[in-house]
């Protein structure tokens, strides 16, 4: 691994007190560039996705140096009339050269794009440029794509709002104390939203991996007289736990009805009902009036290694629909993402002094 990069890998170990960040998403293409120039070495191998052979690809030929620079871009027609926003698509005589540029029909063909012995250091993905809108799911499924088909794995870094958000809100269990500061400042943010803008306020996510990690996390997640809901009670151990962490409204919901009769048979304190956690529209007809603060998950088949996507399209429902302050989930996938995902916001502190 070069010097630089190896450096910047110990310093981000520190910070997070976890494994060092495989993917970093920028909200902006300044930051995008920012932190790119910080990773990319002379020497580097670089794919760039979306590239408009604009400044970002200037500044990746001038941070490789001696290494090399493949760019790759979607085919575009051009258009009839110049815009402010086709303006800033590729084309014209300012375009950067490159030794290496190629062209895809759609997003999904990049894989395909690329020879089975290429190997990259660095891949810069611009989400806008490639689909023309923040697809997170998509860019997400995209660089995971890609990271699988190397080893090692390249360092990702993402222009995607989107990603960048859910990355500073997405914990492992392993990492609790951060978890408890981003509650604090969340709970102060969602105080100044007005009505109008609620929709910002999305909820904390914490994953974790097992029984006992998920339960752990109930001190930090939930408050006095918090309502709670746990999505794939099974038996309600963890939901009996809930109630008695909250002191307040509580419900389980299984899928099962012969599950969730043994589990009032076993915790006739709690209320359980008969439910399915995709089904949010009714899971909000069951909120108290002033809805539900923590949602729990732990639902079969997103507690492993596969399901990633699905188990992020579950959170997001959840949040949408019941806009709580945090969702707790038991999936291995979902820690995972954790520990590799994070906003470049967040590594900045870090890399001060590296640029």
């Amino acid at each position: 691994m070069p010097q630089r990069r190896s450096m910047l890998w110990c310093l981000l170990a520190t910070a997070s007190a976890l494994q060092p960040p495989q993917i970093i998403a920028a909200a902006s293409s300044r930051e995008m560039r920012r932190i790119a120039a910080l990773v990319v070495e002379d020497g580097s191998r670089v794919l760039e996705l979306g590239s408009q052979l604009s400044s970002t690809t200037a500044a990746l030929k001038a941070a490789a140096g001696a290494g090399r620079v493949v760019a790759v871009d979607v085919a575009r027609k051009t258009p009839k009339t110049k815009t402010e926003r086709s303006a800033q698509f590729r084309g014209g005589s300012d375009a950067v050269a490159v030794d290496d540029f190629r062209e895809v029909a759609a997003a999904r063909d990049i894989p395909a794009a690329l020879a089975p012995d290429e190997r990259f250091d660095v891949v810069v993905v611009d989400t806008m440029a490639l689909a023309g809108m923040d697809l997170a799911l998509d860019t997400l499924a995209l660089v995971r794509t890609l990271r699988s088909r190397q080893r090692p794995p390249p360092l990702c870094v993402v222009k995607s709002a989107a990603l960048a958000r859910l990355g500073g809100r997405l914990f492992s269990a392993c990492d609790l104390s951060r978890v408890d500061d981003v509650l604090r400042v969340a709970a102060a943010r969602r105080r100044r939203l007005d009505a109008g803008r609620v929709y910002e306020a999305e909820p904390v996510v914490v994953a974790a991996v097992g029984v006992d990690e998920y339960r752990s996390v109930i001190p930090t997640a939930v408050r006095p007289g918090d309502a709670t809901l746990e999505l794939g009670c099974h038996f309600g151990t963890s939901t009996a736990l809930l109630a008695a962490a909250s002191g307040g409204a509580c419900l389980g919901v299984d899928v099962g009805a012969s599950i969730v009769a043994a589990a009032r048979e076993q915790h006739p304190h709690v209320d359980f009902r008969v439910g399915d956690a995709w089904a949010t529209a009714g899971l909000a007809a069951l909120a108290p009036p002033a809805g539900w603060d923590a949602v729990f998950v732990d639902v079969g088949g997103l507690s492993s290694v596969d399901g990633t996507l699905e188990a992020l399209g579950l959170v997001r429902a959840l949040g949408a629909a019941l806009d709580p302050r945090i969702v707790v989930i038991k999936s291995k996938c979902l820690r995972n993402l954790a520990e590799t995902l994070v906003p470049s916001s967040r590594v900045s502190e870090p890399l001060r002094g590296l640029g």
